[in-house]
């Protein structure tokens, strides 16, 4: 899949779709060539934690893109540490640091 977008293939179907029995790929991969082509991404926070590592790596990858991100979040999330793992999203990547306001 990685292979396919970073040749500016289209996706069919369901975007979200990632099929991981393509060789080497892995969601990261995915995701960070996903997040530089996307014009908004909606993810679900809800019930997010510090200790959700996958959701950290997402939200430092959106972090880093010109993509609007809304989130969903709930009573369960903690939103400090959702904040936090936007912030300290090293620069580079897709070039932009998002606010965390």
């Amino acid at each position: 899949m990685v292979r396919h977008l970073a040749a500016g293939d289209t996706l069919p179907g369901d975007h979200a779709a990632i099929d991981e029995r393509e060789g080497t790929s892995t969601w990261q991969d995915a995701l960070a060539a996903l997040a530089r082509r996307c014009d908004l991404v909606l993810m679900d926070l809800r019930g997010f934690q510090a200790h959700n590592a996958g959701c950290v790596h997402e939200l430092g990858v959106l972090a880093r893109c010109r993509a609007r991100v809304v989130a969903l979040t709930d009573a369960h999330t903690d939103r400090a540490a959702a904040q936090q793992a936007a912030a300290g999203a090293p620069d580079g990547g897709c070039g932009r640091r998002c606010s965390t306001q």
